[in-house]
This record gives C-alpha cells, structure tokens and sequence, in this order.
C-alpha cells in the first residue's frame, strides 16, 4: 500500500488540470467494469488542458449501453452492472495508478459490489502498462482486459500479456493493409513518420521490415514524440524535400496529424504529395481541418486505412441530446459547446459497445452456472478472477442473439458471431464474407471545404480489394482527378535512389519452399577484388541469375513431373547461394547453413530445413566445385556441378560425393591433342587462368603432350581477375612467334575480355586459337569489331540442346518475384534499362536521352548461355538419383531424415542408374560414366565468315567422344592447312621448348639424388647419437656401482673408436660444447672432465651436423 500511496502522490503532482479523476456509474451497480478513459490530451509534463472529446464520447456510449442492459434487466434478481472509470491523460503511469486504485477499491470478495474485468484503454501503451501489472498478480486476483482500441501487435504476447482479450485487428493487419495498398498503388518510394509510442513504433517497424521484404523503399524514416514534435516534424519535412519524396505513411495519433499539416503549411505550401494516415485518426475529418470546416488542401485525396467503422445510429441520437442528461458525475461538464458542435461519431464507439455487451454476457454465464437459487452466491463472489480470462478463451456468442435489443444497432454490420483465436483475438474467420479492415479515401470537396471519407477498398481472406475508380487525388490546382493520373511514389530519375538498392543483396538467397531442399551454388555476384571474404556489388551479366534461374525451372517441373520422394505429397524446395566465385565466401556460408544461422528469410534460419537437404547442384568453376567438394566430403551430401571440368576433381580419394554432367578437361585435353597432331603442329602455347580449371587443363596437356611430342611452351602466361593486366597478354604470346596456335583454358566470366584484349592489338592470323568449352560456341565473343582477326580458329564445344520452355518461363517471371532478390537487378543491368519503379536509374537512357524501358519478353529471347541446359540436368540427376534411393527404402515421414539417405549409396546408384533424355530425341540414356564424369559429346566448331551473309559465325566441323574418337573435317579450315602449322624451326625457338618428359627426368634424376644423400646422412646422425647416450648410459651405470670415476682420455678414445668404425671415411669428431661458454679443446692435455658426468638428469643432448663435423650440444 505504501508503493501504490506513493505512486499516486507522484501522479497528482504531475497533473496540471483539476477535473474528476474518475466515474463511477451507476452508484448502486452490483457488479462492475474498470475503464480507462484519456479525457485530456497529453501535455508536455502530464496532463494538458485540452479536453479529448472522443475519449468523453467513447464513455458515454459505454454508459448508455450499460443503462440499456440494465433497463432490459440483464441480470438477475435485479441486479445492475456499471462502469468504474477512470481518466488516465493518455499516460501509462497514471493508468497503472489508476487500476492499482480500482483492484483496491474492490479487494473485499466476500461482499458485493464486485469488479471482475476491464476495458483497457485505447492507448497501447497504457495498456501494455497496465496488464503486465495485472498480468504479474497471482491468477486469484488477475483481472481480465478486453480491448476495443489498443492494436499494438505486441499485446498478442500471451507470456507477457496473460489477462488480454480484443474486438478489434491488431496493428499487423493494419500493417498487411497499408503494404497492399501501397503496391496496389505502385508506391515504392516513401517516407514514414510515426509517434514514439508502443503502437506507432511497433507499427513503423512492422512495416519498414515488410517493405523492403516486397521491395518498397523508405529512404526517410523517422519518429516524432509528444514533447518535441515540432523539431521533429521540421527535420522530417526537409528530408522529404532532401530525397524528393511524393509519397508519406503517418502512423500516429489523430491530434498530431493535424500538426504535422501545419508544419508542412509553414515550410512549403505547394509541394505535390500523397498521404496514407494510420487508422488511430479514428475517421473524423476535425484532424485534417484547417479551420472550422476547410480542410489542408495537402491533406485531400488522403488514405486512410481503419477498422470496419459501424455507426449507431441510435447512439448518434442519443449524443445530440446528451447535454441535457442529468447525471451527477459527468465530464461532459467539462467540455465546451464547440467540442459537441460537428463533433462525429468516433469508429471506437461501436467497438465499445460490443465489449460491454461481451463482457456482460460473460459474467451472466458464470452467474447462471455457479449460483443456481441465489443470484450472487458466495461462491460467484469469491470465484477466482483466472476463471473469468479461462471462460474468455471458449466464448462463442452471436451478438444480436443474446441481446435482441441491437438487432437495429448491428443489422448491417459483420462479426455479429464472437469468438477468439488461440492468441486471444478476434476470430473473424468464424464468418468468411467478413471485412477485417477498410480503405477510406478523403474527398468529395467543395473547394477545401466539406470532405469527408469515402471507403474505396475492404480487406477480406488476407486480400485487399481496392477500388482504384473511386479513389480521388488531388494535384495543386485543386481539382480532384482519378487516381490513375496522380503522381505516383516512385524513385525519380535521379542518382539519390541508389540509397535504396538494398546492402545485403549478396548475401540473400533464392528462397522457394518446399519438403526438402535442393541448395545450388551460383556466381550471382562478382568477387571483390582484394578481398576473399567478400562479394562485390556487381551483378554478373550471364553465369548467374539466369543460371539460377535455370534451376528454379528445374526444381518446378520436378514438382509437376515427380509427385513425391518419398511416397508421401512431398514437394522439392530451392536454395540458391551467391557464391561469387570466391572459396573462402561459399565454405562461410555454407558453415553457416548447416550450422542453421543462415536467414533465408526474415524469421526464417536455416536451422529449419538443414535436416532436410538433399544434396548440392554447383558450382561453376572448378575452383568454387572443389572447394564445395571439399566441405561436403565432411559433411556427406552428393554434389552435381553443372560446368566444372577440372580432371583433379575426377579424385574420389579425395571428393567421393562427386559428380558432373560435362565430361572432364582429361578428355578436353585429348581433344586439343588430337587437333594439334591433326593440323601437323608441333607447339603450342596456353593461356590459363590461375585455380582449378585454368591449371588443371594445362596439366592435363602437359600430359598428353609427352606421347604425343607435342611441346607446350612453358612461359607462363597467366590470367588473374585484374583486368588492367589483360593488354600484356599479346606481348607474352609474342615471346614465341612460331608457337600460332594458342590454346585457351580461361573461365567462362574472362574469356570474352580476355580475347578482346588480346586480338585488339594483334595482327590477322598471328595467331590463330583453340578455345576450350569456355568458349564453346559463345555469340558474345563476336562483338568485338575486331572479330575478322578470330577467323580461322577453332573451339571445343559441350553443347546440349536448349531447353523447351524456358524462354516462354523467363518472359513470364515476376520481376519483384519475392523468391528471387536478384531478378530485377539481373535483367536491369543485363539490358541496361529499367522496369517500373526502379532504383537504379542512372546512366540508363537511350540516345534521345530518354530512360530505357525493360520489356521482360525481349530480354528473355534466346540465345541463353550454354551452360543452362547443363544445370537444368543437374538439378533432375540430383533429385532423381536421391528419389531412387528414398523410394527403395522405408522412411517414416517426408519431413524427417531417412537414414538411409547415405551419400555413398546415391552416388553409387546414380552413377549407373540415373538416365535422362539429354538431347531432347526421346532417349534416356546414362549421364555419368563409372566414374562419376559426365559422358556429353565434345564438337568441334570453326569460326569462319558466312559467304551469304557476312557474318561472323560458328560452323562445327567435326566432334569427339571417348568411345568413338575424333572425327575432324579439316576441308572446311578457312586458311589452307599450312597456315595453322605451329612449329619449332629455329634453334632458339627450340630452346623454349622443355619437353614435359625431358623436363620430368631431370627434376626426378635431381630429386633422388637429394633423396639419397638426405637420407644417408640422417642415418649418420642417429647413429651417432645413439652411441653417445648408450655410452653415458654406462658410464653412470659404473660409477653408481663401483663408486669410481673413468679415465677421461681412456673415454675419449673408446668413443673416438666408436665413432670410426661407424664411417672410417668419415672426418668426424666430437666436442663437448656447454651451454656455459667453455670452448672446444684443441690438445689431449686440454681436455675438460668427461662431459657425461657433468650432465643434469634433466639435460639433452643434441648432435650438431655442419660443414665442420658433427658435435655434441646440451639443451
């Protein structure tokens, strides 16, 4: 009692108006309802001046519903229900005082009048205040709260919140409402302003997080409160102008909306905005009035999302004559007559109603069930206040059943059935057809004056319907207009959107639901360079999304074509990894996938669906696969990679879980070879990039080159990531003119730069080149006007057919497709143009200086990179090789792991039994060899000029498969064969060319030497010191046994001795070296005392080996 007089001295001397701090009505209630009512506005040091006259309202429409339940006797025996309510100025801390008072006032259970529950207050606030201290009492004195105003998403928290019910959608689906509408309306560049309390901060935040979810960007985001809202308001409004901002969401009280219009007023008075205003304005036009009746002319065309609005038209007769009421305990006697004047009914009116009316038929079912002759036994009296919250749970009431004298009131209203959801709100799925929320739009002006709210749309089954026809805005000249030709808020033509492409765009995933999981890795992003942890922020133009893109494809057939896994309705869900070429990135991230920190999605870990993997489809380069391979060795998960060619990874000592769909660089190698011999060359030079693929192409030709006397010029010509070093490549090659044939093992991102560089400079038929698959049959590498200089070579191709469909499944994506946070960025940058309401507007205009349109259908045309149809098989060999498996064993359920699911086995079966039809002619044959190598024909392509057209073009003149060798047309060579000859003929040129097998010989013959005399020395050495510690041994043995010493020279000798019989052609000789500085003896006489004596049990000896000898030293 001390804590709660002290609380309410602190309170009091807070407020600076004097009115009734509460009502109780009626006097002679046998039973009441607390309420909590604001009455004042809030001031800067408690309670203001200012009378809140919808707050008065909201109380007298609780005061006459309650004179009706009790005119219509409700309760039995005549007894009558009330209201105990008290004013609260909008603060937490006077409302907890508040119902600390009104838990006091009723603590004598034993007698009548009791209170059993309360109205919370409108405010969440406050209302979070006051249940957490209801919420912490002992559940006998837990007092029920039922809210019709409070919408913060946060009271839902039933762990926190243990005491509170409510009538009415809390804020999340306010939030759901405002982000349709916004996409509705292709908003995607606004602001958010909202008040520094529990619903405005929970609301804002909800909302910032959903969207970006969905794309909308909120460059300005800030708060304003009660005390400092006009420094607030000031630094909001000039960011707006900052960002150039048309679109606003207010999320706040309906009195400081007003304030934010003023302000605007003050600063700038002709700026062409729209608005979307929270619902808590509670739908009355006196919050967007200038004057009496004119209205901010910003404020028209205003949206205003709310809470179904049910007028009672029996209640707004009732408020014209309240006046004249005669009661005894009033605050209508505070308010002045222009506060009634115009005064609408509030949206909250009928929510209030109905929370009397629920709360009533509650206690009257507890009555009528416990006290069965007296109306209020002692056992209703003293029952638990828990009991009450319990009962709450399980309502099922139809509102116009139980209290026939609404029928008129609610005859055109929705949720007449009341019942609650396990999180204790309202259950307004117990009538489908009903509206959750609406949409109003502020119009119908006579000039600036007579708007009012027009509804335009109604949220219904999580759906927003909006009337877009009926909506009117209207511009600075004051004329309403259709929506359709407003100003929409979007990103304008101006380099301050790139604010809004999000950071972490890198880091996001290809996320799309599913029983289990397929996890592809694909370079989406470009590394850093410098920087191995790290992904750049450019997007990579091919190799990437569409690759990605590919996969997705793959995995929505799967779940068309394959109707379960398991023999259950399972489906196949998708991670895709930006990997961005760089090992170190992926093993980081795929750690954090397994180890379930991954955030796939905002509230969604990888902790969720690590359990339920079903293998790996990647990478791209050999590099990226081997790395991958290397993490997946350990953790047991097959990996199919869709480009990887590198024959190191052919290893299954080392990568046992792997396989790949093209056959490996060995076989590419054999090819090149085969080419060589065939053109009657003799060298050749190769141009490698650095990991993996580059490197182990080259050794592969090395190889191979040994038996076939083809030389491989061994100056090293390196490519790396740095672009600024590609323009030396041309002088490297020219280190060997007569070496023409240029042989290419470069990854797929740099071979087209990397060319380019090189032919820029270079002279026709200087060199002519064999290209590896990298290359293959690329259109991208005639783009270059140099292209002429490329005729005449030669590339190796491992095509696959295209892909039925997926041109037509690219042309109809959703660029904001939520599953895909790289899709609109991709095709952005790829056709150097926009889509609508695009953030990266910069540098994208066309030569008339107009920004360039995207139109998703031409982008998507084909040629696509060959590497889709590559992933595309990738996806469906993992799926269906683990499909075979699953299915040949018992597993419980699809959500859970079989233990049977071993990689060794899946890699097993799908090296002998996956078949797929691979060159679209109705076959299904292996993919893998035994091995686990992919089995694809090589082609040999020629680049030549097309004699009809003119054109640079790819003609395949030959091909190459490992059962059936190299068939080669060299009649279709565009130069006579003796320009592509690549000889050694000069004595110099010659002196280049190490043979691999000459070069082999020597490291070996110069390795073994080195072995033998490293080995044989170390013996030496061993034995050496072995003879010393035996020695020493000994000599202790002797004297602890016979207490005498040995003579010092007799020892030297017998180990000098020793020593020679181990090498008599040995000059070794042995010094006694201490660590105490004593220097080695050069005479007999100078001898020191035998060291062995002079050792310390703990004291080791080492023996020194040098040019001089060996010696002895103590460690």
């Amino acid at each position: 009692m001390a804590k709660i007089t002290l609380i309410l001295t602190v309170v009091l001397q807070c407020l600076e108006v004097t009115s009734l701090d509460m009502i109780r009505y009626p006097d002679d209630a046998s039973v009441y309802i607390g309420g909590f009512f604001s009455v004042y506005l809030t001031g800067p040091n408690g309670c203001s001046s200012t009378v809140d006259p919808y707050s008065i309202q909201e109380f007298e429409a609780v005061r006459w519903i309650i004179d009706k339940l009790n005119n219509n006797a409700f309760l039995k025996g005549g007894h009558k229900i009330g209201i105990h309510a008290f004013k609260t100025c909008g603060i937490p801390e006077i409302a907890v005082s508040k119902a600390l008072e009104l838990s006091q006032a009723y603590s004598n259970t034993s007698q009548i009048p009791l209170v059993f529950a309360m109205l919370s207050p409108t405010d969440s606030s406050e209302t979070k205040a006051v249940s957490r201290v209801f919420s912490s009492l002992p559940e006998q004195d837990r007092l029920l709260m039922l809210g019709y105003g409070a919408t913060s998403s946060k009271l839902g928290d039933q762990s926190i919140y243990k005491n509170f019910f409510r009538i009415i959608p809390p804020g999340d689906i306010q939030v759901q409402v405002m982000l349709q509408l916004m996409l509705e309306l292709k908003w995607n560049y606004v602001a958010i302003i909202y008040e520094d309390v529990d619903y405005g901060g929970d609301t804002a935040r909800l909302l910032r997080t959903m969207a970006n979810e969905k794309g909308v960007c909120i460059p300005v985001y800030h708060s304003f409160t009660r005390v400092h809202y006009t420094e607030n308001f000031t630094s909001f409004i000039y960011a707006v102008l900052d960002f150039k901002i048309s679109g606003i969401v207010y999320i706040g009280s309906g009195s400081f909306i007003k304030k934010l219009f003023e302000k605007f007023t003050t600063i700038i008075d002709d700026l062409d905005i729209e608005f979307i205003v929270s619902g808590s304005n509670k739908l009355l036009p006196t919050y967007f009035h200038r004057l009496e009746k004119e209205s901010f002319p910003m404020a028209k065309g205003a949206l205003v999302t709310s809470i179904p609005k049910i007028h009672i038209q029996e209640f707004d007769d009732y408020w014209k004559g309240i006046k004249a009421s005669m009661f005894a305990r009033s605050w209508l006697n505070i308010t002045k007559q222009s506060d009634f004047d115009n005064l609408e009914q509030s949206v909250y009116v009928s929510y209030a109603i109905k929370a009397v009316l629920l709360l009533a038929n509650l206690f009257k079912k507890l009555q009528m069930e416990i006290c069965t002759n007296d109306t209020f036994c002692s056992q209703l009296l003293e029952l638990p206040k828990q009991r009450y919250i319990d009962e709450m749970e399980v309502m099922d009431m139809n509102l116009t059943d139980t209290f026939p004298f609404t029928l008129q009131m609610f005859q055109n209203s929705s949720s007449k059935k009341m019942t609650f959801t396990p999180s204790r709100e309202i259950d307004y799925n117990s009538e489908p057809s009903d509206t959750i929320y609406e949409v109003y739009n502020y119009q119908q002006c006579n000039g600036v004056e007579d708007c009012r709210f027009m509804k335009v749309g109604s949220f219904k089954d999580q759906k927003l319907q909006l009337n877009r026809s009926a909506i009117r805005s209207y511009p600075l000249d004051g004329n309403a207009n259709p929506y359709d030709v407003a100003s929409i808020a979007q990103c304008p033509q101006d380099p301050v959107c790139s604010v809004c492409v999000p950071s972490d765009l890198p880091d996001r995933v290809l996320f799309l639901k599913g029983d289990w999981y397929v996890v592809a890795v694909v370079p989406i992003y470009q590394r850093k360079d410098g920087y191995h942890f790290k992904c750049s922020k450019e997007i990579r133009v091919s190799l990437g999304n569409d690759i990605a893109e590919s996969i997705k494809f793959a995995i929505e057939n799967i779940n068309i074509e394959l109707s379960s896994l398991t023999g259950k309705n399972s489906t196949v869900g998708l991670i895709v990894i930006n990997g961005c070429e760089s090992e170190l990135v992926i093993k980081d991230k795929m750690f954090r996938l397994h180890k379930g920190t991954y955030k796939l999605r905002p509230g969604i870990l990888s902790s969720e669906i690590n359990h339920r993997i079903l293998g790996y489809v990647g990478g791209l380069s050999s590099s990226m696969s081997t790395a991958i391979a290397e993490v997946l060795t350990k953790l047991g998960y097959v990996q199919v990679s869709y480009a990887s060619t590198s024959p190191f990874l052919s290893d299954k000592t080392l990568y046992p879980y792997f396989l790949r769909i093209p056959t490996a660089d060995d076989q590419q190698a054999q090819v090149i070879i085969d080419i060589v011999t065939s053109l009657e060359s003799t060298i050749i030079q190769v141009l490698y990039t650095n990991g993996s693929y580059g490197e182990g192409g080259l050794s592969a030709l090395q190889k191979l080159g040994t038996t076939k006397g083809v030389c491989i010029i061994p100056n090293e010509i390196t490519v790396t990531e740095d672009y600024t070093v590609f323009n030396g490549l041309l002088a490297k090659l020219r280190q060997t003119p007569q070496a023409k044939l240029v042989v290419t093992f470069v990854r797929s991102h740099l071979i087209q730069p990397v060319i380019t560089s090189v032919i820029q400079k270079m002279q026709t038929n200087e060199f002519i080149f064999i290209g590896s698959e990298t290359w293959g049959g690329r259109e991208s590498m005639f783009l270059e006007r140099n292209r002429a200089k490329l005729h005449g070579s030669l590339t190796i191709s491992l095509d696959l057919p295209p892909v039925p469909q997926f041109t037509s499944y690219l042309s109809e994506q959703n660029i904001n497709d939520p599953s895909n946070p790289w899709h609109r960025y991709f095709w952005e940058k790829r056709g150097n143009c926009i889509f609508p309401g695009s953030f990266q507007r910069s540098g994208k205009l066309d030569n008339n200086d107009k920004t360039m349109e995207c139109n998703l259908t031409t982008l998507a045309q084909p040629p696509h990179d060959p590497w889709i149809p590559f992933a595309v098989a990738a996806t469906k060999a993992l799926v269906s090789g683990v499909k075979q498996v699953m299915l040949s064993k018992i597993c419980n359920s699809s959500m859970t792991t079989c233990a049977e699911r071993n990689p060794h086995l899946i890699a097993k079966n799908m090296k002998t039994k996956v078949k797929l039809d691979l060159y679209g002619n109705g076959t299904a044959t292996r993919i893998f060899d035994d091995t686990g190598n992919g089995v694809v024909e090589y082609q040999i392509l020629h680049i030549t000029m097309d004699s009809s057209s003119g054109m640079t073009q790819y003609k395949q003149i030959g091909s190459w498969s490992k059962t059936q060798g190299m068939k080669f047309n060299k009649g279709y060579l565009h130069f006579p064969l003796k320009k592509y000859k690549s000889l050694c003929l000069t004595d110099h040129e010659c002196s280049k060319c190490i043979r691999p097998n000459e070069a082999d010989d020597k490291v070996t013959g110069s390795t073994s030497w080195m072995v033998y005399t490293l080995i044989g020395f170390g013996c030496l050495l061993l034995l050496c010191f072995l003879v010393i510690v035996i020695l020493c041994y000994r000599i202790r043995h002797m004297i602890q046994r016979e207490g005498e010493y040995m003579d010092v020279i007799n020892i030297h000798t017998s180990v000098k001795n020793k020593v020679s019989n181990v090498s008599n052609k040995s000059d070794i000789y042995l010094t006694a070296k201490s660590s105490l500085g004593i220097e080695p003896y050069k005479k007999e006489e100078d001898r020191p005392p035998n060291p062995c004596l002079l050792l310390p049990k703990e004291q080791i000896i080492t023996v020194e080996s040098n040019k001089h000898g060996t010696q002895l030293s103590q460690l």
